[in-house]
């Protein structure tokens, strides 16, 4: 891509040379003029480099900071995962409830006599898991609360 993009392989040589200079712990405003005088020497981004030298530089102090860039990605990255585990925690605690809520009304359905079936569709709950249920009340009598 960046064959068929001359300008666009300039600004990564620009980016390059900025990252190259701060490896070798020149500072951040070090490293930006470095590396725009290493790009003007080489004809890249001239013109622009030229007319707009100064705007160019705040740019890049301002908004280039990969150190800083990468810790707020990875920042963010975190809190949409809490976002993300919190809501999926109380969708499975939700359905937890219900299976809870479902289980005791099918309980209390089962006492009065109620047939599995009957039970699972008024709960609008599986058949077969309902069936399981009254198996399992059938070998283990439900004590009276």
């Amino acid at each position: 891509m960046m064959e068929k993009c001359p300008k666009l392989f300039e600004y990564a040589c620009l980016v390059a040379k900025i990252r190259e200079n701060q490896a070798k712990g020149i500072t951040l405003e070090g490293a930006v003029g470095a590396a725009v005088e290493d790009c003007l020497e080489r004809g890249y981004l001239a013109e622009l480099l030229t007319n707009y030298r100064r705007e160019v530089m705040g740019m890049l102090l301002y908004e280039y900071n990969e150190k800083k860039h990468l810790r707020n990605t990875y920042e963010e990255g975190v809190q949409e995962g809490i976002q993300k585990g919190i809501r999926t925690g109380e969708r499975r605690g939700a359905i937890k409830g219900q299976k809870k809520k479902s289980y005791q009304s099918a309980r209390n359905m089962y006492r009065r006599g109620f047939p599995a079936r009957d039970a699972a569709e008024i709960l609008e709950e599986n058949e077969k898991t309902v069936a399981a249920w009254y198996r399992e009340w059938e070998r283990q009598p439900i004590e009276e609360e």
